[in-house]
């Protein structure tokens, strides 16, 4: 392509020139002239006299900020409490449905009320066997980050993509990761991807994919589900004074000072040093006047020594002037003063286009920890996977489903309370019944609940007598059947998820069931999806920045030596390793070469799939076996489809020797009819 390069500085002016690959070059028209270009030798003279070294390539410079540290810690905690502020109301729901999904489901003024009057304050949690039901689902048919060629890209790419992002989605774990994350979905609303570069094992860097606790994160305002509006985050977590020390060796000084600063403020409603009591309580109610930014229980736990540790990520955008030639296919970023002289060359134009960065900064005990920029991610690592989301506000299966549950608690109490009261028949007698016989009473007692019992008594015209209890209220029964079946279809889970089916249907019809059960919580695994799309985008563009080709190459060769890899149809193995290498220095594979998708990866959707063809190949249609092997849970399936290949070319073998033979026998009855030859 060539490149931009600037001159050395002669005459208080210096050049931009445009240096092609073929050695030929154009130079700017500055300060008043320009400068011949002579091929292998440099720039002529100019008419006074004076020339230029071509020196380096023209780049933009990294801006810096001015701004002092504290400055910049104050924004951080400020753009944190404003995240804070947006989510307050869907954090506190999603708190909520944590605690009904573990079954703390009463309201603690109403259970203290029910247990002193000895009343019944039962927890019937259906919430929990539901949430199981759903995740149960996932965890059948989890599905693989898959890439797919577009727009004429090279297949050979995505194929070699695949192997290569199932190799990290392995080493992370992420099946399981997937389905905590899910979870998260379904009980608070949200869960989080978080995508980081471990370099404590491997220098180099592995790429690896966790689930974040929703808890720790808190997201800037947005209006796009994509979050493609979304300006910045915070992750958080709370850490001890002594653990930010080893973690930032540089700046413990600085937290020591902080930290020694903070214990010895002397505001109002903190615990301080000196303080008898409880050491690790925290006040009861600061009063907001002894609250500072220092001390705001928000950013610190004084009686603990305990910081909450805010990285904030965020996107910073820049107008960037580049100098570009369409005809020669350059776009280059230059600096500022150099806008002018680009212009000045041949078929070259500037535009003004924004740039956006995506910057870290990482902030505790009121100390500047880190501030660096994640140009090799992009975009921001965490990615959200929400279950509803309208506006600000996003909640989970949980959420709709605390007011029949809270139904429910209560009529199973009510029940059991009145059956205690509906089981109240006893009996009577009076001194005459058994004439003073404490013998006979006694025996009474003893036998009154056994069926068919004797007893003596002294007068029969005064037998004890039985008074039956209050009959039982069927219709609370039902009343609390109706509650259950209410909160089953608020939640959209019906029988057929469950499977429930007879015993003459086929494994087909009974998954189609089980499909069509999910309908209403398709919007579940929709929104995972679309996030696995987003995780799929960035894994392309941190394989490309860290992963090296040679890297690339012995995942795949590793991955080959486990299970063949094919690649446009041809075996791995018939590749030149260095043409592999080739195949991966596109500069924007996500855009130009491979879509995301996914495919199946559980062997419980394999299974299915199984079924499906195995019972089209029961009913007379053509399906080739090596498709039956391929989809089974079968191992060594390379080895099993020789064999069927070597039986199916046997076969043909004796069904053409037997075609043969019965030609043999054709020619030699005609002949034998023809008699012999003259």
């Amino acid at each position: 392509m060539g490149e931009l390069r600037s001159t050395s500085m002669e005459k208080r002016h210096e050049h931009v020139v445009w240096l092609r690959d073929d050695g030929s070059a154009e130079v700017s028209y500055t300060d008043g002239h320009t400068h011949l270009f002579i091929k292998g030798v440099g720039l002529g003279p100019a008419p006074d006299g004076h020339t230029h070294d071509i020196t380096n390539v023209l780049a933009r410079g990294e801006k810096k900020d001015k701004r002092a540290d504290k400055d910049k810690v104050a924004d951080v905690k400020q753009l944190y409490k404003v995240a804070r502020d947006f989510e307050e109301e869907a954090r506190k729901i999603a708190k909520s449905s944590e605690d009904f999904f573990r079954g703390d489901q009463w309201e603690k003024s109403d259970e203290q009320a029910l247990k002193a009057a000895n009343r019944a304050c039962l927890t019937i949690n259906e919430i929990e066997p539901k949430i199981d039901l759903l995740s149960g689902y996932q965890r059948q048919n989890r599905q693989d980050i898959k890439f797919l060629p577009v727009e004429g890209g090279d297949a050979r790419v995505a194929e070699l993509l695949n192997v290569v992002v199932k190799n990290i989605t392995d080493t992370s774990d992420m099946e399981y990761e997937e389905t905590d994350l899910f979870e998260d979905v379904l009980i608070a609303g949200r869960g989080c991807w978080h995508v980081y570069i471990d370099r404590d094992t491997n220098i180099e860097g592995d790429i690896k994919i966790e689930r974040w606790p929703w808890t720790d994160v808190y997201f800037g305002p947005f209006n796009k589900r994509d979050q493609s509006d979304l300006e910045y985050l915070c992750k958080t977590r709370w850490f001890s004074k002594a653990k930010l020390e080893q973690m930032y060796p540089d700046k413990a000084a600085d937290i020591v000072a902080e930290v020694e600063a903070l214990i010895h403020t002397g505001d109002e409603g903190f615990i301080h040093d000196g303080q008898t009591g409880d050491a690790y309580s925290e006040p009861s109610d600061p009063s907001p006047a002894s609250i500072t930014p220092e001390t705001d229980p928000d950013f610190v736990k004084i009686a603990k020594k305990e910081f909450r540790l805010i990285e904030l990520i965020s996107r910073e955008y820049e107008k960037v002037p580049v100098a570009f030639n369409a005809d020669e296919d350059a776009y280059i970023a230059i600096p500022d003063g150099s806008v002018g002289d680009a212009k000045s060359l041949p078929g070259f134009r500037v535009a003004y286009r924004n740039v956006s960065r995506i910057r870290r900064q990482t902030v505790s005990a009121g100390v500047l920890l880190e501030d660096e920029f994640m140009d090799e991610f992009g975009d921001f690592n965490i990615i959200p996977v929400f279950a509803k989301l309208r506006g600000k506000h996003w909640w989970g299966k949980v959420h709709t489903a605390k007011d029949p549950q809270r139904e429910i608690n209560k009529r199973h109490s009510q029940l059991v309370d009145i059956m205690n009261k509906c089981a109240t028949y006893g009996w009577f007698y009076d001194d005459r019944t058994f004439g003073g016989d404490q013998k006979a009473f006694n025996d009474w007692l003893k036998n009154a609940s056994s069926p068919g019992f004797n007893q003596k008594v002294a007068n029969q015209d005064k037998p004890p007598q039985k008074e039956e209890g209050v009959k039982w209220p069927g219709e609370l029964v039902n009343l609390e059947l109706l509650s259950t079946d209410k909160l089953r279809e608020i939640m959209n889970i019906n029988p057929e998820m469950l499977g429930i089916n007879s015993k003459a249907e086929s494994g087909v019809a009974i998954a189609e069931k089980k499909r069509q059960g999910l309908v209403g919580n398709e919007f579940l695994f929709d929104n995972l999806a679309l996030s696995k799309k987003r995780l799929g985008r960035l894994l392309v563009r941190l394989i490309q920045k860290i992963y090296t080709p040679e890297r690339i190459l012995r995942i795949v060769q590793s991955n080959n030596a486990r299970s063949p890899i094919e690649l446009g149809g041809k075996s791995l193995d018939q590749y030149d390793p260095q043409e592999i290498v080739a195949l991966l220095t596109n500069s924007d594979l996500t855009k130009y070469d491979v879509a995301v998708s996914e495919s199946a990866f559980s062997p419980t959707n394999r299974r299915y799939n199984f079924i499906v063809w195995s019972e089209l190949a029961s009913r007379g249609v053509p399906v080739p076996p090596e498709l039956l092997i391929e989809l089974s849970d079968l191992g060594d399936k390379e080895k099993v489809k020789a064999q069927i290949k070597s039986m199916q070319e046997q076969a043909q073998k004796m069904e053409q020797a037997k075609i043969d033979a019965e030609i043999q026998k054709t020619l030699i009855s005609a002949q034998s009819k023809a008699g012999p030859s003259e």
